[in-house]
């Protein structure tokens, strides 16, 4: 099954992402928000804003035995198919980012990274180390996950190559780290939605690259069996998860910063030099 782990897709982009994933044969996606759960809650009672999420003329949300997953069928310009839509989190620990893959319920930010992995356990979720080298971007770093792989053997921890990072030294990090410890690597778009480019004054839709952009290739995981298959290859058999898919282009990542700095203003700003400062400590 492809599956995209790391996405950040507002409900009003929801109809498109999905759309895009059927086309390009994605299985499932991961929506992952720094805020929370809430736009897997939009999805699944398909209303945001006092409007629906997906048109019922062309989609059909159904509820699965894992009431962390949804299926979603899609029938419409051609394109017939069914994506699993999986309840995740991008937390911000004390240390940096982490993944909450399969939980139930949003985690609180600002907690450390071991209480943050407490927390994503003990709803049986499953924990990925985001962009771990990205120093000046939320990424936690090698000490951090090197401590956690020891203390919580066996459980299901990995950490992620990520497409943001198109021309950096992060993600051959992550591999050269991932192999030595025999860690899951994870493939991920990190695909933030929407945003404008705004030097040439026109709108670029990430949303519609699903599929196109990083994922991973979980041989043996079906439908609504998403999160236990995902914990079986990533504690048995790490080594079998495949790469797909592209980086994104240098100007996609550029205005995506520029466009997220316009819209946050001084939070965007200050976020990310306090991520820097961390970056320097590490």
């Amino acid at each position: 099954m492809k599956i995209d782990s790391h996405t950040h897709i507002p409900p009003k982009m929801l109809d498109l992402a999905l759309h895009s994933g059927i086309a390009n044969g994605l299985g499932g996606i991961i929506i992952t928000d720094y805020s929370g759960v809430a736009p897997f809650e939009a999805l699944q009672t398909n209303r945001h804003d006092r409007t629906p999420v997906l048109h019922h003329q062309h989609w059909d949300i159904k509820k699965t035995n894992d009431p962390r997953v949804l299926r979603v069928d899609h029938a419409r310009d051609g394109v017939q198919g069914t994506i699993y839509v999986g309840k995740g989190q991008e937390v911000e620990s004390e240390k940096g980012h982490i993944l909450a893959l399969g939980i139930e319920k949003a985690i609180p930010a600002g907690m450390s990274w071991d209480k943050t992995l407490d927390a994503i356990y003990e709803q049986k979720g499953i924990a990925v180390f985001a962009h771990l080298f990205g120093k000046h971007s939320g990424g936690c770093g090698q000490k951090v996950f090197e401590e956690a792989w020891k203390r919580y053997s066996g459980r299901a921890l990995g950490l992620e190559e990520n497409a943001q990072y198109w021309n950096s030294n992060t993600n051959f990090q992550a591999n050269q780290l991932a192999t030595r410890l025999g860690a899951p690597l994870l493939f991920n778009s990190d695909i933030h939605g929407a945003y404008s480019i705004s030097m040439f004054g026109r709108p670029y839709v990430q949303a519609n690259l699903f599929g196109k952009k990083l994922y991973s290739f979980f041989p043996g995981v079906f439908g609504s069996s998403l999160f236990d298959g995902m914990k079986e290859v990533m504690i048995n058999r790490p080594s079998s998860i495949g790469r797909g898919g592209e980086y994104n282009a240098t100007m996609e990542t550029v205005s995506w910063w520029v466009d997220s700095i316009r819209k946050n203003g001084w939070k965007k700003i200050s976020g990310t030099l306090k991520h820097a400062l961390k970056g320097f400590k590490k």
